[in-house]
C-alpha cells in the first residue's frame, strides 16, 4: 500500500490513498473519494482535479476526504503518484495550505 495508489472499494467505489507511507502504525489511511466525472458537474478545478482510471474519466472529490479502515482498501487499481503535484495541490486548497 503506497501513498498515491488507487483502490476499488467493496461497493465498487474508488478512493485513492493520500496517506504518507510514514504513517504505517495505525490501521486507518487518509483517502479521497474518485467518482465519475460529470460534464454538468461543479467543480473547482484546483479542489477537484481529473483523472482517467481504466479508461474513465474521474474527479477527485477533495472536500470528501476522510479516514477508512486498512481493510477495506480491498483491491489496487493503479497510482496516481505521477499527479503527485495536482494531489497535494487540491489537499493543500481544502485546507488552506495552498
Amino acid at each position: 500500500m503506497a501513498q498515491f495508489d488507487v483502490f476499488r472499494l467493496s461497493d465498487s467505489s474508488l478512493v485513492l490513498d493520500c496517506q504518507s507511507d510514514l504513517i504505517n502504525a495505525y490501521e486507518t489511511r487518509f483517502v479521497v473519494p474518485l467518482i465519475v466525472a460529470e460534464a454538468d458537474a461543479v467543480i473547482i478545478p484546483r479542489l477537484h482535479p481529473r483523472f482517467r482510471i481504466e479508461e474513465t474519466d474521474v474527479v477527485m472529490v477533495t472536500h470528501f476526504a476522510g479516514t477508512i479502515s486498512r481493510r477495506e482498501l480491498m483491491t489496487r487499481i493503479g497510482s496516481l503518484e505521477h499527479e503527485r503535484l495536482r494531489i497535494i495541490s487540491a489537499i493543500d486548497v481544502l485546507t488552506g495550505s495552498g
